[in-house]
């Protein structure tokens, strides 16, 4: 995966934030927890639905142009055959 700097800057903060909540002593329910971890699953199905869908959309995209190439090299070998 390519990360940026502000990617990085954002995981750093994020961090940064749970350790100053863990130190003023904050804690977390089981059932905050337990909802937490169905939140992440459902952001993870999301995800997984996106990346397969771009997945087909380029596929597709490349069978287009895989196609246009073939086309275009017929044509251009029969132009050439025709001179």
């Amino acid at each position: 995966m390519i990360f940026t700097h502000e990617d990085k800057k954002l995981q750093l903060q994020v961090k940064s934030d749970e350790l100053n909540q863990i130190d003023q002593g904050l804690e977390y329910s089981d059932e905050r927890v337990k909802v937490s971890i169905v939140h992440a699953r459902e952001d993870i199905v999301l995800v997984y639905s996106r990346l397969c869908s771009i997945n087909n959309h380029l596929s597709a995209l490349v069978r287009r142009i895989t196609i246009l190439l073939i086309m275009f090299g017929i044509f251009l070998t029969a132009f050439v055959l025709k001179q």
